[in-house]
């Protein structure tokens, strides 16, 4: 059988609803020295969760808008230095004709062979010399079309 004690234990009080406190049970509009006093109470003076989110969606636009701004430009390529022209020499002459040495320029693989002997002729006077010098000057010498 149940006692006392136990039948107790199952069943709850009911409770009555919790009146209202506040501005809102008020049934006349509040004062307004009551009115700025609540304001003041829920006006925080510390960040909160909104202003912390408010500042780090700033901090990702600025990064997204960072992200989306166009590159800087690179900076413009230098002026090609013109090329110093060759004295040709009876010296330097000989030079090319060394370089010339097992290399014809002429016939289908002129091009490869002026390659070659351009290394070997830029190597043998220390300096670097563009094919189209070589070129001109091999055409003063000899006919290069009729070759």
């Amino acid at each position: 059988m149940m006692g006392e004690g136990e039948a107790s234990v199952g069943v709850a009080d009911p409770k009555p609803p919790c009146p209202v406190v506040g501005p809102l049970s008020m049934s006349a509009p509040p004062e307004p020295a009551l009115q700025a006093a609540a304001e003041e109470v829920t006006t925080p003076t510390t960040p909160t969760v909104a202003s912390a989110a408010a500042v780090a969606l700033a901090a990702a636009a600025a990064i997204t808008t960072a992200a989306t701004a166009p590159p800087p430009l690179p900076p413009p390529p230098p002026l090609p230095v013109p090329p110093v022209p060759v004295v040709w020499s009876p010296e330097v002459e000989v030079c090319l004709f060394h370089a010339m040495l097992g290399h014809k320029p002429v016939g289908v693989n002129r091009h490869f062979h002026m390659i070659c002997i351009r290394d070997k002729f830029s190597q043998n006077i220390g300096r670097q010399i563009s094919s189209k010098v070589i070129w001109d000057h091999l055409s003063t010498m000899y006919d290069m079309q009729a070759l």
